[in-house]
C-alpha cells in the first residue's frame, strides 16, 4: 500500500511517515511539499496506479494569528488539492488532515464534510493511543465512502455488502485469471462491484491486448440473467482513461447503436483492484468472426451505417503526417522497425513523406478500431471500447487500422502493395467503406498518402504480436525490403 502525504510542514511529514509505517510496517510513504510536487508525481501513471490513499492538508501557506486564534490562510487542500485528484484519479480516497479541524480524532476521521474521504486532526498521528486498528479502520472507512460516491450507493449498502453478496462460480481457466491479483481480492472486487445478483458465473475470458482482464459475468436474480462485460486489473488509469472515455462519447450524443451502456459511470477500486462493466451483447459477435463466416462484402454492407454516422461531424482540416503518426502509434524499440520511413519517424529524421502537409477529414475518432471492437448484433454495427477515442482526432487513422487488422488476420484477398498504396479501394467492393473515411465520393491523394503512411506504421507494430501468422509477417518484410 503507497500512501501520498501533502503538507508544507516538513516536520509534520515525517512524523507522519513514523507514523503509518508504525501502523503498516509493509506501507510505502510518499512526502510531498506541496501540489506542485503532487502534479508532477502524478505525471506518471505508474505513481498513481499504486497509490491506495491520499492525505492533504487544509492550508498551504504560513498561518497566521488573530484575535481568534488560528486562521487559514488558504483552503488549497479543498479548493486545488481535492479537485486535481477528482479530475485524474477518483477513485483513491482523499483525506483532510488539519490542525484547524478540533474534535476527537477516531471520530473526526468517520466524518466526510467537503466532498473529503476522511476528516482527522493532524493530532491522529501523533497520539500515543493511536494505533493500528484505528488506522486500518480509517483506511476501510474512506475507502469504502469513496465506492459509495463513486457507485451511487448508500455507505451502508457498501458496508453491508457481505448480508446479500452474490455466490461465485467459476471453472480452472477463471480460476488461473483470478489467481493474476490473487482469488480473494478479485472475487472481494466482483462482490463489493455492486451487481444485484443472487449467484454470478464467470466465464469466457476474452482476448484482451491492454494487459486488463476481461470475463463475462452471468448474473442471476429471481430465474433472469444479466451478462456484463467485466473489465479488470491494477492499472486503474488505464481502467479509468476507458469509462471517461465513454462517458465523454455518451456526452457528445452517440447513442445506444454505437455502444453498450457500462454498468457504472465510474471505475470502481478494492483493494487497488479496478473494474468497469459493459453491458453483454448477447446478439453481438466480433466483425473479425463475422468475417470469417460471411467473407468482406456481405460483413462490410452490415458496419456501413454506423461508421458513416460515427464520423458524421467531420470537417476539412490541415495536417502534418509525422505529428498525427506521433500522437496515435507509438515505438519503444527501433531494432523492430524494417520500414525505412517508420525509421525516420522513431528517429526524428528528416522525410518528404512524413513532413508536408496534407488535407484531411478531422472529427470523431475511435483510435483502436480493429476487427474485435467492432461487432455485428441485429443485422447492424456495434462499437465498443473508447479508451483512445478523440473528439478532435483523424479518422483515416481508423481506417487503416482496421483495414490492415482485417488483413492481417482475415483472408481477404489484397495484396499488401494495393492496401499501402491505397489501390484496393478502386474495387467496388471497398469502395463504400472508403468512403466513410474520405472527404468526398473516393478518397484524394493527401488521404491515401496519409492511409498509407498509417498503414506503414501499424503493419511494424503487428510484426510484433505473437497471433500474426508468419507468412503475413513476411509479407510486411519483403514489402520493406523493396
Amino acid at each position: 500500500m503507497t500512501i501520498c502525504v501533502i503538507d508544507n510542514d516538513g516536520s509534520f511529514l515525517r512524523e507522519t511517515g513514523k507514523a503509518i509505517r508504525d501502523f503498516d510496517p509493509n506501507a510505502e510513504v510518499v512526502c510531498l511539499e506541496s501540489l506542485d510536487e503532487f502534479i508532477e508525481y502524478a505525471s506518471d501513471k505508474s505513481n498513481i496506479d499504486r497509490t491506495s490513499i491520499i492525505l492533504t492538508d487544509l492550508e498551504f501557506t504560513p498561518y497566521v494569528r488573530t484575535g481568534d486564534g488560528l486562521t487559514p490562510q488558504d483552503y488549497v487542500g479543498r479548493d486545488e488539492v481535492l479537485p486535481f485528484v477528482r479530475s485524474i484519479a477518483p477513485w483513491i480516497p482523499v483525506l483532510l488532515v488539519s490542525n484547524y479541524v478540533d474534535g476527537h480524532s477516531e471520530v473526526l476521521s468517520k466524518t466526510t464534510p467537503w466532498g473529503f474521504d476522511g476528516v482527522l486532526a493532524k493530532s491522529f498521528f501523533a497520539e500515543t493511543t493511536t494505533n493500528s486498528l484505528q488506522w486500518n479502520s480509517l483506511i476501510t472507512t474512506s475507502t469504502e465512502n469513496r465506492l459509495a460516491a463513486l457507485t451511487g450507493r448508500s455507505i451502508s449498502d457498501v458496508k453491508n455488502y457481505k448480508s446479500k453478496s452474490p455466490e461465485l462460480e467459476y471453472g480452472e481457466s477463471v480460476n488461473n485469471e483470478f489467481l493474476k491479483f490473487g482469488i480473494s481480492k478479485t472475487e472481494n472486487l466482483i462482490k463489493k462491484f455492486g451487481f444485484d445478483a443472487e449467484t454470478i458465473t464467470v466465464d469466457k475470458i476474452i482476448q484482451g491486448f491492454s494487459g486488463i482482464s476481461v470475463v463475462r459475468l452471468n448474473c442471476v436474480r429471481n430465474g433472469r440473467v444479466s451478462s456484463w462485460i467485466f473489465k479488470f486489473g491494477i492499472r486503474k488509469s488505464k481502467i479509468n482513461e476507458e469509462i471517461q472515455c465513454h462517458r465523454h462519447m455518451f456526452e457528445l450524443g452517440y447513442s445506444r447503436k454505437f455502444s453498450v451502456p457500462p454498468y457504472w459511470w465510474n471505475v470502481v477500486c478494492v483493494n487497488d483492484l479496478a473494474a468497469i462493466a459493459y453491458e453483454f451483447d448477447e446478439d453481438g459477435v466480433s466483425f473479425l468472426d463475422n468475417l470469417h463466416q460471411n467473407g468482406w462484402e456481405r460483413s462490410s454492407k452490415v458496419i456501413l451505417g454506423t461508421l458513416k454516422e460515427f464520423y458524421r461531424d467531420c470537417s476539412k482540416s490541415s495536417a502534418v503526417p509525422r505529428r498525427i503518426l506521433e500522437q496515435n502509434i507509438s515505438f519503444s524499440n527501433e531494432e523492430s522497425l524494417s520500414d525505412p520511413v517508420i525509421q525516420n519517424l522513431f528517429n526524428r529524421s528528416e522525410d518528404a513523406n512524413l513532413d508536408c502537409t496534407v488535407t484531411v477529414l478531422k472529427g470523431p475518432q475511435h483510435g483502436d478500431l480493429h476487427c474485435r471492437n467492432l461487432l455485428v448484433s441485429n443485422g447492424t454495427g456495434l462499437l465498443i471500447d473508447f479508451a483512445n477515442f478523440k473528439k478532435e482526432g483523424y479518422p483515416i487513422v481508423d481506417c487503416a487500422k482496421f483495414i490492415l487488422d482485417a488483413w492481417v488476420f482475415s483472408d481477404i484477398r489484397v495484396r499488401l502493395p494495393n492496401l499501402i498504396d491505397g489501390t484496393f479501394f478502386n474495387d467496388p467492393m471497398f469502395e463504400g467503406i472508403g468512403r466513410c473515411f474520405s472527404i468526398s465520393d473516393k478518397l484524394s491523394a493527401d488521404e491515401k498518402h496519409l492511409f498509407s503512411l498509417c498503414i506503414r506504421a501499424y503493419a511494424q507494430k503487428y510484426l510484433t504480436y505473437p497471433d500474426v501468422a508468419d507468412c503475413k509477417k513476411r509479407e510486411i518484410i519483403d514489402f520493406n525490403n523493396q
